[in-house]
């Protein structure tokens, strides 16, 4: 005899059930990854705007660490395309 069809029925519920909750909370970190990546994504956006509002002859600081460094507006505007364009690759 193969066992209780009762038993059987609800092993296989219970396994449902674990795929189920392995698939909320699967779909909770992506939720979680694409809400950090907007963030990342509307930061940069505001960032290229405002880049795209300053002349050549504008003096543009980056920071690294606890220290602002010179940086050239060309590389600047580079380096935030390079990074929208990661963003909307993860995305």
């Amino acid at each position: 005899m193969a066992g209780n069809p009762g038993s059987n029925m609800a092993a296989a519920v219970d396994a449902e059930v674990a795929k189920f909750r392995e698939l909320q909370t699967e779909i909770s970190e992506l939720r979680s990854s694409q809400q950090t990546l907007i963030g990342q994504q509307n930061e940069n956006e505001m960032v290229k705007q405002e880049l795209d509002l300053l002349d050549d002859s504008s003096t543009v600081y980056k920071m690294v660490g606890p220290v602002l460094m010179k940086n050239d507006l060309d590389d600047a505007k580079q380096t935030v395309e390079k990074r929208l364009e990661y963003i909307t690759g993860e995305m």
